[in-house]
């Protein structure tokens, strides 16, 4: 959400892990739960931000606090 702070933000996050969380235990319940290889070929998780994504980040009006 473009007007997001990290407290926004964080509790927002949260909210959606932990539904998504009792969604895969559900399935894990059931055995409805596939098991997907982690292909890295593909990329991998994002690292801390570089000066230029801090730069793009505040030059969109986002803020840490």
């Amino acid at each position: 959400m473009p007007d997001d702070s990290l407290d926004s933000f964080l509790r927002r996050s949260t909210r959606i892990a932990a539904e998504l969380l009792l969604e895969v235990l559900g399935e894990m319940e059931t055995g409805a739960l596939g098991h997907t290889p982690l292909d890295l070929t593909e990329g991998s998780y994002y690292s801390w931000p570089d000066r230029a994504a801090v730069k793009r980040f505040r030059a969109a009006g986002r803020r840490v606090w």
